[in-house]
């Protein structure tokens, strides 16, 4: 199911850590839009990559419940657990007192052009620029061609870093000094993940 990150920030302290999963990766990828608009206060679509885009949902909604309540919040470490199909996310209270404005970029939503597949971020403030098409995604304009059909809007999501390097490179390092190879292995993905989200 989804998950409850509006009361987990009450039982949490500033740097305390909340770890959150969910289920419903029907609902993120964009087949069940009614519950994405009651859990998540979110539009979904069936776009690629829609394992990532459930997890940055995930996280975008644990940072809004947060803000909602003057509480400021990042995520640690995220990842999609394909066994038992769970997007699994570590949050961390960084401050208990409202996000500053800068802390919202981070919060966005997503378009797609159906014609061509690019993927572009869209300012919830701009969104009435994705829906008339103003402008069109760079792939159709550099071809001179009109995109057929209105992109398809996603969000708000995060869209900033998924993984805390630091944090995730002392937990290997714990690992690996216990023996866990399996958390070792998992934990050295996030560092490639965070490195190439570095790298742009």
């Amino acid at each position: 199911g989804q998950p409850h990150a509006a009361e987990a920030w009450w039982a949490c302290r500033t740097g305390g850590l909340v770890y959150l999963c969910a289920t419903d990766s029907l609902t993120t990828s964009g087949s069940n839009p009614h519950q994405a608009a009651a859990g998540y206060a979110a539009v979904t679509h069936k776009f690629p990559g829609c394992n990532e885009a459930g997890l940055r949902l995930l996280v975008g909604t644990a940072a809004r419940e947060a803000a909602a309540r003057h509480l400021t919040a990042s995520p640690v470490f995220s990842f999609f657990h394909r066994p038992s199909s769970t997007f699994r996310v570590m949050m961390r209270l960084d401050a208990a007192k409202r996000p500053p404005a800068s802390a919202f970029a981070a919060l966005s939503h997503v378009a797609r052009c159906p014609s061509c597949g690019e993927v572009w971020r869209v300012p919830s403030t701009r969104l009435g620029d994705a829906a008339s098409l103003a402008p069109p995604c760079s792939c159709c304009s550099e071809r001179g061609e009109a995109p057929r059909e209105a992109p398809q809007v996603m969000g708000p999501m995060w869209v900033g870093p998924m993984h805390d390097a630091e944090f995730v490179a002392g937990m290997r390092g714990d690992a690996a000094a216990r023996g866990w190879s399996e958390p070792d292995r998992l934990l050295g993905s996030f560092l490639e993940e965070a490195e190439a989200e570095a790298k742009g």
